[in-house]
């Protein structure tokens, strides 16, 4: 059984996508060798803590946090639509062109019938994450769970703005998704000889 998670599905995705795709970063995102991360991944990290902490605004706090002012309506918006139960843990097995694939992940926020995601970007256009597996694997797993989700929200921001991008799933996502499973288990099988980090196959 393959245990696979949206985001290295997702670099997967982007390594076929680009011109230029580095198969060896990828192999080291299969191993999980940590690397150095960005300024606007730390970023995103220190605002997910702040907002899970639902510390009030204060304008010199959290500018000083970010180096940057942050606007009140966009601090205050961000604690509204990211609310609800914080970093849940989703899991099922789906039966993929005749695989046993073990979907997994944690979901930022699940509040009444909807599954959110928090993004900090440095820059943001529409549609941003449309290319992305969160918003087509997350729904699937809860159904499977039994969590009633009606939709899929990316809550983003660039701390001057909040910006949505919300997905209902069909069947057509669904089949696009298990399509790049499929693809994605045929490149792990290529590379089994230089994968060190075992989970991916089931084995740990």
């Amino acid at each position: 059984m393959y245990k696979i998670y949206p985001s290295i599905l997702d670099s997967f995705n982007y390594y076929l996508r680009a011109p230029d795709g580095d198969e060896s970063e990828l192999i080291k995102k299969i191993n999980r060798i940590k690397t150095e991360p960005t300024e606007a991944m730390l970023t995103g990290v220190k605002l997910e803590k702040l907002i899970n902490s639902r510390r009030p605004y204060d304008v010199d706090d959290v500018g000083l946090l970010f180096g940057q002012e942050v606007d009140e309506k966009v601090y205050n918006e961000l604690l509204e639509r990211c609310s609800g139960l914080k970093q849940q843990f989703l899991k099922s097995t789906f039966t993929v062109d005749g695989v046993d694939v073990l979907l997994y992940g944690f979901a930022d926020y699940i509040y009444q019938d909807s599954i959110k995601d928090l993004k900090y970007t440095g820059r943001y256009e529409f549609p941003k994450y449309n290319k992305g597996s969160q918003h087509i694997i997350y729904p699937l797993i809860a159904e499977k769970m039994g969590i009633k989700s009606s939709s899929f929200q990316y809550v983003i921001t660039d701390l001057k703005r909040v910006y949505i991008e919300e997905y209902v799933i069909n069947q057509s996502m669904i089949d696009s998704l298990f399509s790049s499973i499929t693809n994605f288990i045929g490149f792990l099988e290529d590379k089994r000889h230089i994968i060190t980090d075992k989970k991916i196959f089931g084995e740990d």
